[in-house]
């Protein structure tokens, strides 16, 4: 809560690019925190549970961080692990990874989701692209491994 009070605050009290600048350095420190306060995670899945449970959903979706680099992915797994550990009395919990144009362009990254969704034995992924846009010729890399995505996992 305290993040997302400081975050409003920043964003009215702040210029465009300041802020942006602030809320990407912010969300990544969020989800740093989290690896010394396992616990903490814990009950930021649980009670964001809590909150889709109270709207019925049928499949939760757990929150993850906006992957960039290896060790949000690792967050993001360890995110989806807990997760399904968290939904066993409340229904099923999807695999879900919040993605963005420049993840595409880290092979190695695609090639680590890739490998978590063959061993992955939830029956619903969901892969999250955020503005993308791969139509422009100067996208290529991105359009090549986004394809390399799906062909990969759509396989399994």
């Amino acid at each position: 809560m305290n993040y997302l009070h400081l975050k409003n605050r920043k964003e009215k009290n702040c210029s465009g690019k300041e802020y942006k600048q602030w809320k990407n350095a912010n969300h990544k420190k969020f989800w740093y925190d989290f690896q010394e306060h396992p616990r903490q995670l814990n009950e930021l899945i649980t009670d964001y549970f809590d909150l889709e449970s109270k709207f019925e959903t049928k499949t939760l979706v757990p929150p993850v961080p906006f992957v960039e680099n290896d060790i949000l992915l690792n967050m993001a797994i360890q995110v989806n692990d807990m997760g399904k550990a968290l939904a066993v009395d409340r229904g099923e919990c999807a695999t879900y990874f919040l993605l963005s144009k420049s993840t595409l362009r880290d092979k190695s990254l695609i090639e680590k989701i890739v490998d978590y969704m063959r061993k992955d034995q939830t029956t619903l992924t969901m892969l999250k692209f955020k503005n993308l846009a791969l139509w422009t010729p100067e996208c290529f890399t991105e359009r090549e491994n986004f394809r390399d995505l799906m062909e990969s996992y759509c396989r399994y």
